[in-house]
């Protein structure tokens, strides 16, 4: 099982897992090269080492320092890509161009799933398009199976699984249509 969460607008990083030791000693000091007047700015939460593995956390979570040996936290992810909404996509998916399978797909892929009529992977969504967009959870050149589940935050939590006509029977003709048109392509090809 692979739990990651990725909160856009979330507290920086070195308020609450990047401790940056240079950055306390250089604290107020004027950096070159960079705006007139602009100065370093240290977190103004103290961290210690947690755990037997030393996990440097922020005061911030006092609770989750009894659990740092059981964490395992990635610090060397690297862009050049600065822009907000391309950043996320390369967070997900190891590119900012191009369609490629996100993490979710590649773990779901990799591992398998316990169930098959459950979906591989799921996200929680709040009811907002993340930057980057849903490619971001998507499948890329990967089967379609590997593609997250968006969960919302609503009455219906997953987007078209409700028939939308009014009238029984309309959706199953609809669908058994689709299946005859897919079986006549099929004969023929």
């Amino acid at each position: 099982r692979v739990s990651f969460l990725c909160m856009s607008g979330a507290p920086s990083h070195v308020d609450t897992f990047d401790h940056k030791p240079e950055l306390v000693a250089r604290n107020g000091a004027t950096l070159s090269g960079v705006r007139r007047g602009a100065k370093l700015l240290a977190s103004p939460f103290e961290f210690k080492p947690r755990g037997k593995s030393g996990l440097m956390i922020s005061e911030l979570f006092p609770q989750l320092g009894a659990h740092a040996d059981d964490m395992c936290l990635l610090r060397g992810m690297h862009t050049d890509v600065p822009v907000r909404a391309q950043a996320p996509t390369m967070m997900h998916t190891g590119s900012f161009q191009f369609v490629r399978p996100s993490m979710g797909a590649w773990t779901s892929y990799g591992l398998g799933s316990e169930a098959d009529d459950l979906p591989g992977f799921v996200v929680l969504n709040g009811g907002l398009v993340p930057p980057g967009g849903l490619g971001c959870f998507g499948s890329g050149f990967l089967p379609a199976t590997h593609q997250g589940t968006t969960f919302l935050a609503r009455a219906h939590p997953i987007a078209n699984i409700a028939p939308s006509e009014e009238r029984d029977g309309l959706q199953r003709a609809k669908l058994d249509l689709v299946g005859q048109l897919d079986a006549e392509f099929v004969r023929r090809t």
